[in-house]
């Protein structure tokens, strides 16, 4: 080779060496995926993964269903980033924050059971300082969008008595922007313009008064199904962000191991089906009359709500993990507001606690019934 040429080809090889091995995936995979101009992509994984945990609420007005809530998981951003205090995980620290609204909603009732579909659209928000509240749904509606998307609902709620209700959906959620924001001297961008995702949400009714709005409480979490563009991969995997705390169950009991062949779900398996288990024996002994007995449930169940959040599933364990966490969180809410009305002696509110802890026993028959679904898949 001329002289010349090989000082070019030497040349060109050294401007192009520092990106070349940039590319090698073995640095990559210690970090945030990055795209041009050092951006990271959050919130839309590869296909089949767990991209986003929602925490919300659906009120029903009859001709719109309005929906608000927080995210407290996103795949590849930080679960301690998702709080403005990381160690009080809540709708007030809550730096993501969704709003929308189903303008015209049908529904067809069948029994108890009333299935409720349409489309509309949410915006997934950032408020860097947090700050959103439940008594106030316009303050989910505040900060700099993050990503706008068009949801098609598709929820049925069974009604078994007028003051109560548990709620199930799959929602199809289609992304249509995807924006750019900084936090902490990195640039992020949520999603992918037309990236799919499949949501699956869980809920309970939250008690009012006759011929009031309907409202539910629910959790969900969304699989990407399909991505408009290639994925350029994401390094980090999709967690929720811990509680603070951690207590073992108040009352532990012997329960029955998980059945062999799921090496890969222990311990997490055998312990959430303990905390189950021990959640609906303690619902079934406590009397909404004792303010003693009240307290003890209290305790127990905020305590294994605190333990299973503390637990990261194993990746084939998330959808049964927020159905767990969910049926969990219901009970201590009932329980929560059956002591608070004892002391305020406000019969209402103890109905609504009596009626929130009959479905939290409810949905943890359901979770029971989704761990034995996990355990016989994996044998």
């Amino acid at each position: 080779m001329p002289r010349r040429a090989a000082m070019v080809a030497l040349t060109l090889l050294l401007v192009w060496l520092p990106a070349l091995l940039g590319s090698d995936g073995g640095a990559a995979a210690q970090e945030p995926p990055r795209q041009a101009a050092d951006l990271a992509e959050i919130g839309a994984g590869p296909i089949g993964d767990a991209s986003l945990q929602f925490v919300g609420r659906a009120i029903d007005d009859g001709d719109t269903v309005r929906l608000f809530g927080y995210l407290d998981g996103v795949i590849g951003f930080a679960p301690t980033a998702l709080f403005t205090d990381p160690t009080q995980p809540s709708v007030t620290t809550a730096r993501f924050v969704f709003a929308g609204e189903i303008p015209d909603a049908t529904r067809a009732t069948q029994g108890d059971a009333t299935t409720t579909t349409g489309a509309g659209d949410l915006t997934i928000s950032l408020l860097d300082n947090g700050g959103a509240t439940w008594d106030e749904p316009a303050s989910f509606a505040g900060g700099a969008p993050a990503a706008q998307v068009a949801i098609h609902l598709a929820n049925t709620l069974q009604r078994p008595a007028p003051q109560q209700g548990v709620m199930v959906g799959r929602e199809t959620l289609t992304q249509a922007t995807a924006e750019s924001f900084s936090l902490s001297g990195t640039t992020y961008r949520f999603g992918r313009e037309e990236t799919v995702l499949r949501l699956e949400v869980v809920g309970a009714l939250i008690p009012g008064e006759p011929g009031a709005s309907r409202a539910v409480e629910f959790t969900g979490w969304a699989r990407v199904t399909q991505r408009g563009v290639a994925p350029t991969g994401v390094a980090t995997p999709f967690v929720t962000a811990p509680a603070a705390t951690a207590p073992e169950p108040a009352t532990p009991g012997a329960v029955s191991p998980a059945p062999s062949g799921c090496a890969a779900l222990e311990p997490w398996l055998t312990d959430t089906r303990q905390r189950l288990t021990e959640a609906r024996q303690q619902i079934a002994t406590t009397s909404v009359d004792d303010p003693a007995v009240l307290a003890v449930a209290t305790a127990s169940l905020a305590a294994a709500v605190d333990a299973q959040r503390a637990e990261p599933p194993p990746s084939a364990a998330t959808t049964a993990d927020r159905l767990a966490l969910t049926a969990l969180s219901t009970a201590a809410r009932g329980a929560r507001l059956a002591a608070g009305a004892l002391a305020s002696g406000d019969a209402d509110v103890l109905a609504a606690g009596r009626s929130a802890l009959s479905d939290g026993d409810a949905l943890i028959g359901r979770a029971l019934a989704a761990l034995d679904d996990l355990a016989a898949g994996c044998v």
